[in-house]
């Protein structure tokens, strides 16, 4: 019985390694992560704009810097990143971004920010 299992754990295994493999599609700043910030944060976070936590996100440089509240990015780390936690319901401070009656980010777009915390919150 034992080597019965053997076998079927070595036939299954390039099937786990191969699926699992697909599940972590490498995410990219400059192709996922800055056109959403693009679109929906930089009306408010540019450097002409006026914003209360004068963080400005309008590339990867000026948004690693941060604002009033420190790096919006901790890398690796989703749940202690504001990128993340501020586009979601009922952040751990402040208002759910966007503020004002702009399009929210959809649950998927969130979801590709938060891979990308995950990942390393890497500049490619």
């Amino acid at each position: 019985m034992k080597i019965r299992n053997i076998k079927f754990i070595i036939l299954l295994f390039p099937f786990i390694l191969f699926g699992q493999n697909k599940s972590k599609k490498k995410i990219s700043f400059s192709k996922d992560v800055f056109p959403l910030i693009q679109s929906r944060c930089l009306p408010c976070h540019a450097v002409d704009a006026e914003n209360p936590s004068m963080l400005i996100l309008e590339n990867y440089e000026s948004m690693k810097l941060g604002g009033k509240h420190g790096s919006p990015i901790i890398p690796y780390k989703v749940n202690e990143s504001s990128l993340s936690f501020k586009l979601k319901p009922d952040p751990i401070f402040g208002e759910q971004m966007p503020i004002t009656k702009r399009k929210r980010l959809t649950p998927e777009e969130i979801r590709i920010i938060d891979l990308w915390i995950s990942q390393g919150a890497k500049k490619n």
